[in-house]
């Protein structure tokens, strides 16, 4: 209703305090479910069927808030045994307890690893033992808990043949509560200590329903038991044929142990922690092409999207990262992993040449496409590289849990604190150091010439590294601001990489053009160079009004303004004339250049082989030679806001965001402890990239062919009065 206002904080209240009438909790505690087909790994039916339970919105929000708020806690009380609730890097730090674990035994123990898998663990968990779980861990949550279990809650979903079937949730979690690991956590966490009790040399540790227990091949079957019956005790039904046990001394094609228990599947080749592969070489490739297989089936599918925007976020905030997680698991300089790092990375680069219509490249743009966005590249991370840096982090992360963990235990390396120093995951920073150092110094020493000097690939690169520069590859495509054509977003990255294909001869002034397109990045013919120029100042106008500058005005003659200048017409104008909130008056002049001039070879100005930022301080003294003095005469400070083509901004430039990003703050958002400068700063080179972005696409693709003359946006005599632009 149009006008009515929901009182939505003290509804939460009421949430978070368990207040919540019982008139409305069937309502909060339903949920619609929604049947999925179950497939193998290679993405085949296996006819069944999974249902998954969207709860309501706003119970997931505040129990979600509510398990954040109480993840110090849960960590806490759930430990040592539990991984999944609370704790960063969960997976990660069972996984090093396990490698730890199998790797620092004595040859003759012949440790093994048991993993334990219950029959629909999550929705069998004993609804009491969760509550009485929860209530001997968190006896401030018991009353939340009752809440949305005190009573049996509905789960409802649409028939085929057009009616309404209902499910009655009386057990277990709730399916769609977001509240539902750590609930089932709290369950599970007292079967977890008495198993761990009862088994004081082993190893017992859990990732949700995940449980794997560390023991040696002669208790195994004891072991075995009594995890089963305990489990049991909380309807946590063991799965003999699903279970699996897995030493690494165990051989390919091997008898099976005599005192193995019965039923349990006993892995010769290798076994599955929490999708991290332990075993023989073999093994782990099967399982690394399994994790390509579906990571290319999203390549193959990016070009469907016929929008190179926003398939390029899909590419680089998906495939990408899509193997990452064994990088930082699995060991590093083991061929398997190394050959997947490899497949994965080559299949990266063949996706990008394919959206964005690369064709052959040469090895210096594939390093750029892997290099991060800081740094000129597109983010497409090198996995082979990356993988010992990768685990060498994991391993800094996780190393103060394993000590804690196994340190005061007799799960120790047989050496005390100096066998888990040599242990292969913590001996591979002069590994690393040497690797980056080599390959970094090549990189450097193929962007200089002979003299030291950037080439014009070096200085390409620097341009696209400089501030404000990759904002266009960080724009969501979601607003008409943030968004690049397909053709202009193709032009772009081919223009980034240095590989743009310009014509022989420029449509505007009929001059021959070099191989790199320079030439037309900087004639100022047709107008298109003045329109890049308005383009980008109201952009700038648009900043300075967010920020809420208490005044903001374009175009203003410098003699309305007592800033006159003598030597010139009286039409001079400045693109933006500002008050600041501390009351500083400014004028600002929007300029841009080009820093690479391949059509000049030789020219003095030519400013490819200078260090970088050198056209842009060029620009800025041009511009303060001109206008400085003047506009000091009328109490005015003079800023120079210029840009490259490739998007690098002047110091000058980042520096006013900043000093606007702060200013916000302290006038607007001081109470506000959620508002981040960095945020809305990086919004407004969001912009200003794409801005930059999209009209050198215009200035190059219009000019390469001989269309009709460009329509100026403002009056001849106009255009004449603010004297001619110039781009360098």
């Amino acid at each position: 209703m149009q006008g009515c206002k929901v009182p939505l904080p003290n509804f939460v209240w009421l949430l978070v305090h368990s207040r919540v009438p019982p008139s409305l909790r069937p309502f909060l505690s339903a949920a619609r479910l929604s049947a999925f087909e179950k497939t193998d790994d290679d993405g085949v039916a296996t006819g069944g069927v999974r249902p998954i339970a969207m709860g309501e919105t706003i119970r997931r929000w505040v129990t979600r808030a509510i398990v954040q708020q109480k993840s110090p806690k849960l960590e806490a009380a759930l430990a040592p045994c539990q991984y999944a609730v609370g704790v960063a890097s969960g997976s990660e730090k069972l996984i090093a307890a396990v490698r730890t674990f199998l790797s620092a035994g004595e040859p003759d123990e012949r440790r093994v690893l048991l993993s334990l898998n219950a029959k629909n663990a999550l929705n069998t968990m004993s609804r009491q033992a969760i509550l009485e779980g929860v209530d001997r861990l968190f006896p401030v949550l018991t009353q939340y808990f009752l809440q949305w279990y005190g009573e049996p809650a509905e789960l409802w979903f649409h028939h085929e043949r057009g009616y309404t079937c209902k499910v009655s949730s009386q057990e277990r979690v709730q399916q769609g509560d977001c509240g539902g690991p750590a609930w089932y956590a709290c369950g599970l966490h007292g079967v977890l200590e008495k198993i761990r009790t009862a088994l004081p040399d082993r190893l017992v540790v859990a990732f949700a329903d995940n449980i794997y227990i560390g023991t040696t091949q002669d208790k195994v079957a004891h072991d075995f038991d009594v995890a089963e019956n305990e489990l049991a005790i909380v309807r946590q039904n063991l799965v003999r044929e699903k279970c699996e046990v897995w030493g690494e001394h165990f051989t390919k094609g091997m008898d099976r142990p005599a005192n193995m228990p019965s039923g349990v599947c006993v892995r010769d080749e290798g076994l599955l922690v929490l999708g991290c592969p332990f075993g023989t070489s073999e093994f782990m490739e099967r399982h690394f092409a399994k994790v390509l297989k579906k990571t290319q089936h999203l390549i193959d599918n990016l070009p469907q999207l016929e929008d190179p925007q926003s398939a390029e976020k899909l590419l680089r905030f998906c495939a990408a990262p899509k193997f990452h997680y064994h990088l930082r698991t699995s060991l590093p300089f083991t061929r398997p992993l190394a050959e997947a790092a490899g497949k994965h990375s080559r299949a990266l680069i063949q996706a990008a040449c394919t959206l964005f219509s690369l064709g052959d490249i040469q090895t210096k743009t594939v390093r750029q496409l892997k290099l991060p966005l800081t740094e000129g590249g597109f983010g497409l991370t090198d996995a082979h590289r990356i993988a010992p840096a990768a685990y060498f982090g994991a391993g800094a992360v996780v190393l103060a849990d394993v000590l804690r963990a196994v340190l005061p235990r007799r799960t120790m390396p047989v050496h005390g604190r100096a066998g888990l120093e040599a242990q292969p995951w913590s001996k591979l920073t002069q590994r690393i150091h040497q690797q980056e150092s080599a390959s970094l110094q090549a990189a450097l020493d193929a962007m200089r010439d002979a003299a030291g000097h950037p080439t014009t690939d070096g200085a390409r690169l620097q341009s696209c590294k400089g501030p404000g520069a990759s904002g266009w590859l960080q724009a969501i495509p979601s607003r008409p601001e943030t968004t690049i054509s397909p053709d202009a977003f193709v032009w772009n990255v081919q223009f980034q990489l240095g590989l743009v294909k310009g014509p022989t001869t420029c449509g505007a002034c009929t001059k021959p053009c070099d191989p790199l397109g320079d030439h037309m990045l900087k004639c100022p013919n047709r107008g298109y160079l003045t329109s890049r120029h308005n383009t980008v100042q109201a952009t700038v106008y648009r900043i300075c009004k967010e920020a809420r500058c208490p005044s903001v005005k374009t175009e203003q003659l410098l003699r309305d303004h007592q800033c006159p200048l003598p030597q010139t017409t009286d039409k001079q104008r400045m693109d933006l004339v500002l008050t600041q909130h501390d009351g500083s008056k400014l004028m600002a002049d929007v300029t841009g250049t080009h820093p690479t001039h391949a059509d000049r070879p030789g020219d003095p100005r030519n400013l490819t082989n200078q260090r970088p930022g050198s056209a842009l301080r060029v620009a800025e003294k041009r511009k303060r030679d001109q206008y400085a003095v003047a506009c000091a005469r009328g109490g005015y400070t003079f800023l120079p806001l210029a840009f490259e083509s490739y998007g690098r901004w002047s110091s000058t430039m980042e520096t006013f965001l900043h000093k606007l990003g702060k200013a916000v703050k302290e006038a607007h958002y001081r109470d506000d402890r959620d508002f981040s400068t960095g945020r809305v700063v990086a919004r407004w080179w969001v912009l200003l990239s794409c801005a930059v972005r999209r009209e050198c696409a215009l200035t190059v693709r219009g000019k390469s062919e001989a269309a009709a003359p460009f329509i100026r946006p403002f009056p001849r005599d106009e255009v004449w009065g603010r004297g001619p632009y110039s781009p360098h």
